[in-house]
């Protein structure tokens, strides 16, 4: 959404939800404050994600764009904006510059916080560590093998020269798997996958915020 498109939308005072990375900081406070001036309130929310799983879903969107169009978009390191997302998150909190802010988890809500009527926080705040605690969360032992039957998946169905990126990705998500879940598992998903693959549902990008 340009500038010209917010202009726009704030002379015709229309409701907007504007999604995007939030990994710069100045440019997060240059859209607010646009909103702030035109009058409007500012709801600020956060995905967060592990990892592992925000590159898994990069080369899940990938191939379901291949099969569906023959092409695909890639992002080659989502990984690469986080430090900004947490700095963005930082500055909403320090500067109270949203109305509210919240922080989902691909399940539900994990944090929310808004300011009273004095313009302070209502609670401590704390978005940037309700990112991250998400990000570095234990795995329960179904999503750990959601994940490896995922990864099995997509295997077998993208090209063979995914597969050093898929190992990578499934070994950096080991950290946070359920003990009672084993390589072991992973290797018979792998053989599940073969014969019958299940397609990967729910995948989504990794930090996103609204407006």
């Amino acid at each position: 959404m340009g500038a010209d498109a917010i202009r726009d939308a704030i002379s015709r005072r229309l409701n907007v939800v504007f999604d995007t990375a939030s990994d710069d900081p100045a440019r997060v406070r240059a859209i607010i404050g646009q909103f702030r001036q035109g009058g409007y309130g500012v709801d600020m929310a956060f995905v967060s994600t592990a990892s592992a799983l925000s590159r898994l879903s990069v080369l899940a969107r990938y191939q379901a764009e291949r099969d569906a169009t023959g092409g695909g978009r890639y992002v080659d390191n989502p990984d690469r904006s986080h430090p900004g997302v947490l700095a963005t998150a930082a500055m909403l909190d320090e500067h109270r510059l949203a109305d509210t802010v919240t922080v989902y988890s691909r399940s539900g809500q994990l944090y929310r916080n808004e300011l009273g009527p004095d313009g302070r926080w209502g609670r401590p705040p704390g978005t940037a560590a309700a990112i991250e605690a998400e990000r570095g969360r234990s795995w329960t032992r179904a999503e750990s093998e959601n994940f490896y039957r995922a990864a099995a998946g997509l295997s077998q169905r993208m090209e063979k020269r995914w597969r050093p990126m898929i190992a990578d990705i499934t070994r950096a998500a080991e950290p946070l798997m359920h003990p009672s879940v084993t390589p072991r598992q992973e290797a018979q998903a792998t053989e599940t996958a073969r014969r019958v693959f299940r397609p990967l549902r729910g995948l989504v990008t990794a930090v996103h915020c609204g407006f």
